[in-house]
Order: structure tokens, then C-alpha cells, then sequence
């Protein structure tokens, strides 16, 4: 466990300038390969594990300054944006969590920040955010979108799944890397929990009635070849699959 640290702010600006003071140049340097999106400047080197023990500090000791902070848009550094995604998954409301979301959405840049998203709902509140995920899934911004396909992928591939989120994941409007990588982790991560549904779309997606593309698909087999939840035989065809549609015969 690292040092525990304290908030020693008491106004936004204070807050900011503290997180510049936690920055690790190395650190900086390492998430600026892993976020291309982002110059070098926006980035200060804050580890996750840090960002989370102040938004959780934060959110049980200094809500008014926390409720400031979230007010205070748009933010300068990547590492504010994660801490502002890690404030608003301390909610425990749909209603209220989309009502704090939706402002911040379009200042979202990179999948670092898209990827922290994850509030923790009972399945009550879950039935209340689905909706929403639907909304933000058609949404041509990627990191939107982006949003809705992690939050979809993390509590809706058990009791909640139902077929009619394959359309969903299929049909963002944005047709990026970052939107096809997303494609493809959901679907192979729905392979191993929901196989009934997802082989049909990697076979033959026209069949299926599913307009998945073909860079999403074949990031969905790749992302399938790789996960350790799917067996060795699945695997074989997976590659054998992968094959045939790069030589144009699937």
C-alpha cells in the first residue's frame, strides 16, 4: 500500500495545484505512449490508485469542495478529468449520476478517462441507467459512446443482458480505432457469458442481423484469441474465422 494522502485544499484552485504537485515526471512520460490523444503538457503523472483515495477522501470529508471541483469545467489536466470520472462513481443513484455525467461528457478526450467510469448500482438503479446507456451509445462523440460501452460491458452481461444491446454496441456512429476497440471488447467479453448470442455475429454478422463492421469484428475475434476465458477449441476457430475474412471468403 502507498503513503496515505491527505486533501490539503480548500478551494478548487488549491485542489488543482496540489495535484500538480503529486505529478511523476516518468509516470507523465509512460501515459503520454499509452494516450495519443493527449499532448505531453495536459498530462501530470498521477497514479490511479492515488486519484482514487482522493476522490474518496474527498467525497466522505470535503463534499462542498468536491461538488466545486465538479462544477469547475473544463478541466486542464488529463489526471483532473480521472479524478472528476472517480468522483462521480462514488454516486449511488442513476438519476442523479446521469444528471452529474452528462455535463461532463463532451470534455471527455481519451479512453483513459472514458474507461474509469464505474458506479457502483444495485439492480434496481441499473434498470434506471439503461436508458441512458442507449442514448450515449448512439452518440457520434467517441468517448460518449465509449462511456456507454464500458458501463454496458461491466453490469449488463449477466441477468441484464438482453440481445437487443448488440445493436446498440453495433450501430455507434463513431468509427474510430478507439470505437472499434470498444467493439471488440465488448464482444469478447460477452463471448464468455453470453456464447449463444455473440457466436452468430462473429460468423456471419449480415445473418445475424447485426451491422457489425469488419474492423470490429476482427477485433472482437483478436480480443477473443487473447482472453483467457475462452477455450482452446473456440479459439482454433476463432483464428480459422479471423483467416477467412481477411482473405475476403467470410
Amino acid at each position: 500500500m502507498g503513503e496515505h494522502i491527505t486533501i490539503q485544499a480548500s478551494s478548487v484552485r488549491e485542489l488543482c495545484a496540489q495535484l500538480e504537485e503529486l505529478g511523476e515526471p516518468s509516470l507523465r512520460d509512460f501515459n503520454a505512449r499509452l494516450v495519443p490523444t493527449e499532448s505531453a503538457d495536459t498530462l501530470l503523472g498521477i497514479r490511479i490508485p492515488t486519484l482514487r483515495q482522493l476522490a474518496q477522501e474527498l467525497w466522505r470529508h470535503n463534499r462542498p469542495l468536491a461538488d466545486a471541483f465538479l462544477a469547475d469545467l473544463p478541466h486542464r489536466y488529463l489526471e483532473e478529468n480521472l479524478l472528476h470520472m472517480l468522483l462521480l462513481n462514488q454516486l449511488r443513484e442513476a438519476d442523479s449520476y446521469t444528471a452529474a455525467l452528462e455535463p461532463f461528457l463532451p470534455h471527455i478526450t481519451n479512453w483513459m478517462v472514458s474507461d474509469a467510469a464505474g458506479p457502483k448500482f444495485t439492480m434496481g438503479e441499473l434498470q434506471r441507467l439503461e436508458p441512458h446507456l442507449h442514448i450515449w451509445l448512439a452518440d457520434p462523440h467517441t468517448y460518449t459512446s465509449r462511456v456507454g460501452g464500458v458501463l454496458l460491458m461491466a453490469n449488463y452481461l449477466r441477468d441484464l443482458f438482453r440481445t437487443e444491446h448488440l445493436q446498440w454496441i453495433a450501430r455507434i456512429p463513431s468509427q474510430d480505432y478507439y470505437s472499434h476497440m470498444l467493439q471488440g471488447w465488448y464482444l469478447a467479453t460477452a463471448l464468455a457469458t453470453q456464447p449463444d448470442a455473440i457466436w452468430p455475429v462473429l460468423r456471419d454478422p449480415e445473418t445475424a442481423g447485426v451491422p457489425l463492421s469488419v474492423e470490429a469484428r476482427l477485433k472482437a475475434i483478436q480480443k477473443s484469441i487473447e482472453s483467457r476465458r475462452i477455450s482452446a477449441d473456440d479459439k482454433t476457430e476463432l483464428r480459422a474465422l479471423r483467416a477467412s475474412i481477411r482473405s475476403g471468403h467470410a
